[in-house]
């Protein structure tokens, strides 16, 4: 597959673009530049640097290979990204390679089926149609597809159902033939010394599409001669029931990448033996992963909830800010107390408490029960029904492997 390759970021003060060719070499990618027949481009995004340059390459080389599209035809398509918005549904980023899509046309992507209610180009400005070579984000799939998922336009919406329904069916077997044993970091290297892990089954749960993938191919990069990792499932979203009764048939240990399990899923968790990590940085969790792979963990650092609120009302406070009107579910809030705002068991924020307050008042810490007004630092975007949670990071210390 010919490829160009774009080297991003080189506005920052730390770029360096010869390092990164230089590695390519590890790949087999030569650069023209040193005598190879790849093209390459130094860019910024952020900035709009060597844009251009990218843009002649890429032209440049649909000439050479004399690429073409046909208009004709249902559309076919590759899914880039997709996500799961309150509100709206599931969206799907997809680039067109064949055909021409329309409002209302039935499609199969992955497992998912759905119809066109909605198509909007990269600014998100409402369009009709889609021609090959232009980007488009999809509304109207029933669930979120995964990144490279196939698209295709179907005949019609009972054919794209049966084939979506027989695909779910084949994937829930091969699930379901996994292995039972339940996993966690602590008894991970001892199974593996053992010879009673060959199989480390997995489940990956994050907020967008593209996470998923990239975790999924770097957990899997960590296969060694003892032990293989397998991922039994992925997908975008908060980690539901059925995920954990899945890891419990499977003896799966779920991922999740920027997610945070309610608390009726961690009992649920609790009560089957699945253990649940959470992991905001993709290098964080293959590095935990790893070091769990060779008996190496030092201490281990776990995330230890100390409340939990629900926000009730919203008040706008003049030269304060947004102030959250909550009620206290769990534990006790504290002022100071490191906290993330959960909207739908996504994270949309991680910071401090910055004021807490019982009516007018203001106070150190609220227990479980009461009401009360917590400001968030630099944060304005509080809805009702949000959930504040505050935590404490205790770093423990094993004494065997």
């Amino acid at each position: 597959m010919p490829i160009i390759v774009a080297i991003n970021k080189i506005d920052l003060p730390a770029a360096k673009p010869d390092v990164v060719k230089q590695e390519l070499l590890q790949h087999n990618i030569m650069v023209e530049e040193y005598g190879g027949e790849i093209q390459c481009a130094e860019i910024s995004a952020k900035q709009g640097i060597g844009i251009d340059h990218l843009m002649e390459l890429i032209h440049l080389q649909s000439e050479v290979l004399e690429l073409t599209a046909s208009e004709e035809g249902p559309a076919r398509g590759v899914v880039v990204e997709a996500k799961k918005e309150q509100g709206r549904g599931v969206l799907f980023t997809c680039l067109i390679d064949r055909g021409t899509l329309s409002m209302g046309d039935c499609f199969l992507v992955g497992m998912q089926d759905g119809k066109v209610r909605a198509i909007m180009d990269e600014r998100g400005k409402k369009i009709k149609t889609v021609k090959p070579g232009e980007p488009c984000e999809i509304l109207g799939a029933n669930d979120v597809p995964e990144s490279g998922d196939r698209f295709y336009v179907m005949a019609n919406e009972r054919e794209a159902r049966e084939m979506a329904s027989k695909r779910r069916t084949l994937q829930r077997q091969q699930q379901i033939m996994g292995p039972k044993q339940s996993v966690d970091l602590d008894n991970l290297a001892d199974m593996m010394a053992d010879g009673t892990l060959k199989d480390l089954p997995i489940i990956i749960k994050g907020d967008v599409a593209g996470s998923v993938e990239a975790l999924a191919d770097q957990l899997m990069d960590l296969n060694t001669e003892e032990v293989r990792v397998k991922v039994v499932h992925k997908a975008v979203g908060a980690v539901s029931e059925s995920d954990v009764l899945l890891a419990a048939n499977t003896g799966a240990m779920i991922i999740g990448f920027h997610m945070r399990p309610g608390s009726a899923i961690r009992d649920l968790a609790k009560k089957h033996h699945v253990t649940i990590e959470v992991f905001d940085i993709i290098y964080e969790a293959v590095d935990t992963m790893r070091k769990a792979m060779a008996g190496l963990l030092g201490s281990i650092k776990r995330e230890r909830s100390t409340g939990r609120a629900q926000v009730r009302q919203v008040f706008t406070i003049p030269k304060t800010g947004q102030v959250a009107g909550s009620m206290v579910v769990e534990g006790v809030i504290k002022r100071k107390a490191m906290a993330r705002l959960i909207r739908d068991e996504v994270v949309v924020y991680e910071g401090k408490v910055n004021s807490l307050r019982r009516f007018k008042d203001a106070v150190k810490e609220v227990a479980t029960g009461y009401e009360c007004g917590i400001g968030l630092e630099n944060f304005y975007d509080i809805q009702e029904n949000d959930f504040l949670e505050t935590f404490e990071i205790d770093e423990i210390k094993r004494t065997e492997l």
